[in-house]
């Protein structure tokens, strides 16, 4: 049990220090942008760039909750996360964003009260995937403030 505990924490600990890719747990060799392979953001977004994130994290439970088309909404429960849409723009630039549908991603930022919530649900979700259970698509994905948030399709 020691040694997969040793494991686990320098999985989390390489990540942290930006050495493995945040979609795949992969050593980041070649093309790479904020922490992904070029080949594992082309298979989750089906884009050559990392989306943008246009999302107010400072002001989550300000935002109500909206079911009628091409408004947005947020998921309640315990833990903060936001269903999002991926909006495609000219070229081949791409946001995520609360506005529009269908939305097929959803977003789990870290809290203050905890931090590391999101390289938890990586970790545990990485751990059924090793063990043959089968998972939705799931990644970390870097906010603007450094922080890293879950996002799975």
């Amino acid at each position: 049990m020691r040694s997969r505990c040793v494991v686990f924490s320098q999985w989390r600990w390489s990540v942290v220090m930006h050495d493995l890719c945040l979609c795949c747990g992969e050593p980041l060799e070649g093309r790479c942008e904020d922490g992904w392979h070029l080949s594992c953001i082309r298979g989750f977004f089906k884009s050559d760039r990392l989306p943008s994130i246009s999302l107010d994290m400072e002001t989550p439970h300000a935002h109500p909750k909206r079911d009628s088309p091409g408004t947005w909404s947020f998921i309640p429960g315990v833990q903060r996360k936001f269903s999002l849409h991926l909006e495609r723009k000219a070229g081949d630039t791409a946001r995520l964003t609360l506005i529009g549908r269908p939305q097929g991603y959803v977003l789990k930022p870290s809290t203050e009260a905890y931090p590391q919530l999101p390289s938890c649900e990586a970790l545990t979700m990485r751990l059924a995937r090793h063990f043959g259970i089968s998972t939705v698509p799931f990644a970390l994905i870097r906010l603007a403030d450094d922080t890293l948030a879950y996002i799975s399709k």
